[in-house]
């Protein structure tokens, strides 16, 4: 656990996720979404984008899609 822990703190660790999405997004199979992320000033549970670096952290996401449904993408 101590070693996951020291990823975190050092920002090595890699996330990976997976979701099943209704429709298909955009033409594109892959993309890379660059913003920086603030909590939202209503609760900190909650982070948005913001436009600048003001008091937010730079957040770099990248997705693509695995397989296409008729309605559907994974």
């Amino acid at each position: 656990m101590v070693h996951l822990a020291n990823q975190f703190f050092k920002h090595t660790i890699e996330r990976r996720y997976w979701a099943l999405v209704w429709g298909n997004p955009a033409k594109v199979s892959e993309y890379r979404h660059r913003q920086y992320r603030a909590q939202a000033p209503m609760t900190a549970k909650v982070f948005a984008g913001i436009p600048e670096a003001e008091n937010g952290k730079y957040a770099v996401t990248h997705w693509r899609v695995l397989e296409r449904f008729y309605r559907h993408a994974h």
